[in-house]
């Protein structure tokens, strides 16, 4: 199982709750998924224009077919216009 954070920083307020809009509804749409384990959104207490995605995936390859069908609905092109900066995405292990 591989385990991903994604992070994003949106670019301001409005930004922000587009930003959520749409990462709840992927929220909505991804676990069903082929190889997805589990998938959250989160958006920090202490930021409110910082959120994170915390997915588990069976594989690599589970993992590469989302991003593709991400791409081609043009999600991570919305999402991209969107940040102050580009999202960062964690691989992690457990301890």
């Amino acid at each position: 199982m591989i385990t991903l954070l994604t992070t994003f920083n949106a670019k301001d307020e409005a930004s922000a709750r587009e930003l959520a809009g749409l990462l709840a509804a992927l929220g909505q749409t991804v676990p069903s998924e082929p190889g997805n384990r589990s998938y959250e959104v989160l958006a920090s207490v202490a930021n409110p224009l910082v959120f994170y995605i915390r997915d588990s995936w069976d594989s690599q390859l589970a993992i590469d077919k989302h991003l593709r069908l991400l791409t081609r609905r043009g999600d991570l092109d919305k999402v991209a216009g969107l940040l102050s900066e580009p999202l960062t995405a964690a691989r992690l292990t457990a301890l």
